[in-house]
């Protein structure tokens, strides 16, 4: 296991709950796009969910349209290409999801979203780009998931994220279902 997932666990517990076993051939030969050995790491421990209530990791979960991180990825793809014109800034990756563009593995309800910027074939080297505010800034970072979330949640790379409080000095992780059956009590 990537020893930044191993520190992530160390940081922010994975949950009793979480955790997801994804058939990542099938995945990645149906979507014909292969993930980073981090993230497939991180799903097999925590699944799809919320750091601190806020960020919302995505999954493949073709079933579940909410955490689905390729139809996310889509969606998000085609809102940018649709605006990219009125974008602060340049953007100069394709706003496609696919080997050579960017893809969507979380966002928040502050509009923030963070994006694998696949300049490559082997996602074990994609870097992190992230949009924030509603779009009114990107920043690209040299490291990959597992190290970002780390450096983030750690306090060594500065939030990009709108919410100031985030992340929070104990962060922690809440698996999707978890977070749905709350919603669901509160009515």
């Amino acid at each position: 296991m990537n020893n930044f997932v191993n520190e992530l666990s160390q940081i922010m517990p994975p949950p009793a709950e979480g955790g997801t076993i994804v058939d990542w051939d099938h995945v990645e030969r149906n979507y014909e796009l292969p993930f980073p050995a981090d993230f497939k790491n991180f799903i097999r421990s925590y699944g799809a969910g919320l750091i601190d209530d806020y960020l919302s990791v995505k999954a493949p979960d073709p079933g579940n349209r909410f955490i689905d991180l390729i139809q996310s990825s889509f969606d998000f793809a085609g809102t940018l290409r649709g605006v990219r014109d009125t974008l602060p800034v340049e953007l100069s990756h394709p706003l496609e999801s696919r080997v050579g563009g960017i893809i969507l593995w979380a966002a928040n309800e502050d509009g923030d979203l963070c994006f694998w910027i696949s300049d490559g074939h082997n996602p074990d080297r994609w870097r992190v780009g992230v949009y924030s505010r509603n779009f009114n800034d990107w920043n690209e970072y040299p490291f990959g998931f597992s190290e970002f979330l780390v450096g983030v949640l750690k306090g060594e790379i500065e939030s990009p994220f709108s919410r100031s409080d985030f992340p929070s000095k104990r962060p922690g992780f809440k698996f999707w279902r978890t977070y749905l059956d709350e919603l669901l009590d509160e009515g």
